[in-house]
């Protein structure tokens, strides 16, 4: 019965020690995918607010002819990249959430979701929307009031 024992305690361990290996690398997997999920999303949103600043250039050369400042463009193109990136990462966390719960349904499992957690997520994609949205409003921003108004 001690033999028995014996042979099994290498067994566990080698297994845990597997299960071990692959949680470490799996973090390293989903670190990865995660991080290139941030750039395309940046790059997304950069997309989107630079075709907005070329479809209103005019509008844009309007209000600095009647006196808008470089301040004031900024801020509004940053509100919108703002509210772009805060309406993304709201559907993120929703859909996140839902998800999780449903593989927790399915597998029987607890779901392990902490309001921290969602928090930070949402913090990390306002400023990677705010970020990636600064290049478009800082263009938009520098433009003189004639070049946007000729721009048609």
């Amino acid at each position: 019965e001690t033999g028995y024992l014996n042979a099994e305690v290498p067994i566990y361990k080698r297994t845990m020690t597997t299960y071990s290996r692959f949680g470490n690398w799996m973090i390293y997997v989903l670190f990865v995918i995660s991080i290139v999920s941030l750039v395309v999303s940046g790059l997304s949103i950069m997309t989107v607010m630079m075709s907005s600043v070329n479809e209103r250039t005019v509008e844009i050369g309007i209000k600095k002819a009647i006196g808008a400042s470089k301040t004031n463009i900024l801020a509004e193109f940053a509100v919108e990249a703002l509210t772009i990136s805060l309406l993304g990462g709201i559907i993120g966390c929703v859909v996140g959430t839902a998800l999780s719960l449903a593989v927790s349904f399915v597998l029987l499992q607890q779901a392990l979701l902490k309001p921290q957690i969602i928090l930070i997520s949402l913090a990390c994609s306002v400023l990677i929307g705010l970020s990636f949205g600064c290049v478009p409003a800082i263009k938009a921003s520098y433009l003189k009031p004639i070049d946007a108004l000729n721009s048609d």
